[in-house]
């Protein structure tokens, strides 16, 4: 990192912004390569400038979503569901957090951090109840704590105010947040900002306040390192990649080439124009025949290009992207479409995905925890000693027969309601309408057996014997 050339006093509001702007600098343009790997934005495979107008068609279709592909499938086995204090579902942070769209947030932070490493979420006081909002890693950068890489220090937004024609920077200390802005920079096409921003800036400050709440920006860390920042999920696919890409675009020129079989002929006598320049003396078409008076003459054709080395080197790249990223084959290659495996070799070909999204379960956590804490705080609720756990999605894809003869044998043994449900995949808010409707149900046969008196209620762990509705006259 570059040092920073500044005569402001060390920890003030000010020397926060020249750091973390630097930092900024540093870290955006790597950030912002790997999103556009993600998108599949990475530049053309290179050939020879002559040939680059005549295939940039298939060159354009060589790029394959490969990282995308990677970065989904992990992202989609993470979700959040609820939280619990003390051992007890809070349905009330809950709501806090659904009401700020957090299913949404959550999607966009998971696969934004596994892509370039590091996503964020802020914590605002809102009007009734406190605010979660997403905020981009390419526009947003954090410092660590010395020592402790798990707690941040400080981070800043940058952003671009297109209608104002502005750059604007916000500073989050752990007990206040800071604004500027700056009118007389470069601002190019595209919003992002020149690097003249960080060299002849004049920032002019806005409002600030001071809160005791804590770190407002909340990091969402992947493959953190020894100083807790991120690492993209890419950054060890990317020479993969690139030669899948590579190859793919060698499949595409040998399928275009060998589409059209050469042909050759020798004992001609080629026609020339005016200037002295050959003519073709045939016109390739389905409906025209090729014919010479020269009894020497031969017609011939080369043999059809083979592609069957370019696919296998192309399946055994992506066999080494499987077994790099840990995505199972049959989510990147469906050649068994007529013959599928089975639901258990499905489940034991996972067990890499489903541990590399409990690995990032773990680090999230934390992050969902510091969240709670500041919505709690922001609620005048004291947090104290008081032990939070996210509750989480179970990311394993299981049959719903399995699922369900599972379920059997836990009630079989005895174990709790509320545990199998969690284990068939409900989440605390499901799981607190069905205790609803449980008690509707057990009050509606209490009722009928009081009209009744020949039904029986069941007891705990007694099966409810159904009672025979009569069946219509014309039925």
């Amino acid at each position: 990192m570059h040092s920073v050339a500044t005569t402001y006093k060390a920890q003030t509001p000010e020397w926060w912004r020249s750091r973390l702007l630097e930092r900024y600098r540093d870290t955006v343009e790597e950030r912002r390569g790997y999103w556009s790997v993600y998108q599949s934005r990475t530049p053309l495979v290179h050939i020879p400038d002559r040939l680059q107008q005549a295939y940039q068609r298939l060159l354009r279709m060589s790029s394959t979503p490969w990282a995308r592909l990677v970065v989904d499938i992990v992202a989609e086995r993470i979700l959040m569901q609820g939280v619990r204090l003390d051992n007890n579902p809070e349905e009330a942070l809950w709501k806090i957090m659904r009401q700020s769209q957090v299913d949404t947030i959550q999607r966009q932070v998971y696969r934004e951090s596994s892509a370039v490493g590091t996503s964020y979420v802020s914590v605002w006081p809102g009007d009734s109840n406190p605010q979660l909002r997403y905020e981009s890693a390419l526009h947003t950068v954090h410092e660590t704590k010395a020592g402790d890489p798990n707690q941040t220090a400080a981070a800043l937004k940058v952003w671009v105010d297109t209608v104002a024609g502005e750059v604007r920077c916000n500073l989050y200390l752990t007990d206040a947040v800071w604004r500027w802005r700056a009118d007389n920079t470069n601002i190019v096409q595209d919003g992002s900002v020149d690097s003249s921003l960080w060299t002849n800036a004049t920032w002019e400050a806005m409002e600030s306040y001071e809160h005791n709440f804590g770190m407002v920006m909340v990091p969402f860390v992947t493959s953190p390192t020894d100083r807790g920042y991120g690492v993209s999920d890419l950054s060890g696919l990317y020479a993969i990649l690139q030669r899948l890409e590579y190859i793919t675009s060698n499949v595409l020129l040998a399928t275009e080439l060998g589409a059209f079989r050469q042909k050759w002929a020798t004992g001609l006598d080629i026609p020339k124009d005016e200037n002295g320049k050959p003519i073709e003396p045939f016109s390739v078409a389905l409906d025209r025949l090729w014919t010479s008076a020269d009894p020497e003459t031969k017609f011939g054709s080369f043999e059809a290009t083979d592609i069957n080395a370019y696919l296998k080197a192309v399946s055994d790249a992506v066999g080494q992207l499987s077994a790099v990223s840990r995505i199972p084959m049959h989510y990147l290659v469906q050649t068994e479409l007529a013959n599928p495996p089975s639901a258990e070799s499905l489940e034991a070909s996972e067990l890499g995905l489903i541990t590399k999204a409990k690995e990032r379960r773990e680090l999230y956590s934390d992050s969902w925890e510091q969240i709670t804490a500041l919505i709690m705080a922001m609620t005048d609720n004291a947090m104290g000693d008081r032990v939070v756990e996210v509750l989480w999605k179970d990311p394993r894809a299981r049959s719903e027969t399995s699922v369900m003869q599972a379920a059997t044998m836990m009630q079989s043994l005895g174990v709790p309601w509320e545990f199998i449900m969690e284990y068939i995949g409900y989440s605390p808010s499901d799981i607190a309408r069905m205790e609803s409707m449980r008690a509707t149900d057990m009050f509606t046969r209490l009722v009928e057996n009081s009209l009744n008196p020949g039904i029986q209620i069941p007891g705990q762990g007694e099966p409810f014997q159904q009672r025979q509705l009569p069946v219509a006259p014309n039925q």
